[in-house]
């Protein structure tokens, strides 16, 4: 009787240990990936998540495009050159994806937001071109 008692505890510790220890499932959340390719003869600036604030900033520099992708790249954004390609870090959800084609020039070319959901752990791709 007393063996079986010890026995049930025993087992009760290596349990409880056992997730203590982090083997009881869970694991880390990945990150997940924003991957743009611009496809465009032209240089295409992207901010993800950006604040009012940002975009004012941003877009308050304009026309002085050198001071506007100063703005952007201060707040997290990049600018991606003709037939290069960039990518975020972003938690999974909903992204908020706001983009600037800069012409030659300078002048500035289609600009837009869209709204794109991603998994955890997964990348979402697109060409600028698709925008």
């Amino acid at each position: 009787m007393i063996r079986a008692l010890v026995f049930a505890l025993v087992a009760t510790f290596a349990v409880s240990s056992t997730a203590l220890a982090g083997g009881g499932g869970g694991g880390t959340k990945k990150d997940a990936t924003v991957k743009i390719t611009n496809d465009l003869p032209a240089v295409f600036a992207v901010i993800i998540n950006p604040t009012l604030a940002d975009i004012a900033a941003i877009e308050g520099a304009i026309p002085d495009f050198s001071a506007a992708l100063t703005e952007l790249k201060n707040r997290g954004g990049i600018d991606i050159q003709a037939g290069k390609e960039g990518s975020f870090k972003v938690k999974s959800g909903n992204q908020t994806i706001r983009y600037y084609q800069i012409l030659p020039g300078p002048a500035l070319g289609p600009t837009g937001q869209v709204v794109r959901v991603v998994g955890k752990g997964k990348t979402l791709s697109f060409k600028a071109s698709s925008l």
